[in-house]
């Protein structure tokens, strides 16, 4: 049976938070399609066939891990970096020519929790000058309390490194935290942090064994937006 645009587990119900930290793509910002496609053009211009398959794959993983998966998959051979520094040339490329798009309800939502001084953040796998650019460009910014990047931690997600460093940044108890993610090694990172997580999937697969995890599954952030409000009414 399909789920409702936004589904609470029977088991669970948003509680009340002081903190709400974001993943940057494919949930505050529509760039994963953008960068999974733009693995495989970059590998296939240097002559290596990249399935979509496997870029996916890549979805979450910070640069290590992605690297690992590449060359376990297409063998050592693979022109790692040649092919990253390409597909970063195609993607600034694109983005310098038609800008980047905000997921829907993105910018609401962060507007509702700024309403109710909760402040918001940002734990990306992506590197800190890449995430300022996107950020930057999408105007989103100056709505960010903390930014923490996958280039200043030490293991990336599904670790909760990212998340916990976020919440020290913060000055806020994990557990007080919510997280709205779209992929596995994100929520997996989350919950790991003890956090509270919202699943909200974009292109990438999350194992239902993973899902299970989110306290939430909303179609956009948009669907987001009433169990939001109605979490932070009752903590007002």
């Amino acid at each position: 049976m399909p789920l409702p645009d936004c589904y609470i587990s029977p088991t669970m119900a948003l509680p009340a938070f002081s903190a709400c930290i974001f993943d940057m793509d494919g949930l505050l910002l529509d760039t994963e399609r953008l960068a999974v496609d733009g693995w495989v053009k970059a590998a296939g211009a240097l002559g290596f066939d990249l399935p979509f398959e496997l870029a996916l794959a890549t979805v979450g993983l910070d640069r290590t891990q992605s690297k690992e998966l590449l060359l376990h998959r297409l063998g050592r051979d693979f022109p790692f970096e040649e092919v990253r520094d390409l597909r970063n040339s195609i993607n600034a490329r694109k983005i310098e020519a038609e800008g980047v798009a905000v997921k829907a309800g993105g910018r609401e939502l962060i507007g509702l929790l700024r309403a109710r001084s909760i402040p918001c953040a940002v734990a990306t796998s992506t590197q800190r000058s890449r995430a300022n650019d996107l950020l930057g460009r999408s105007r989103m910014l100056p709505d960010l309390a903390v930014l923490v990047c996958g280039d200043e931690i030490e293991h990336g997600k599904p670790a909760p490194d990212i998340y916990l460093k976020t919440a020290a940044h913060l000055g806020i108890e994990p557990g007080r935290c919510l997280v709205f993610e779209d992929s596995g090694p994100g929520l997996l990172a989350a919950h790991r942090a003890g956090m509270v997580p919202v699943l909200v999937p974009d292109i990438g697969e999350v194992p239902d064994s993973v899902r299970e995890l989110a306290v939430a599954t909303c179609d956009s952030l948009a669907d987001a937006i009433p169990l939001v409000d109605d979490a932070t009414r009752r903590t007002q």
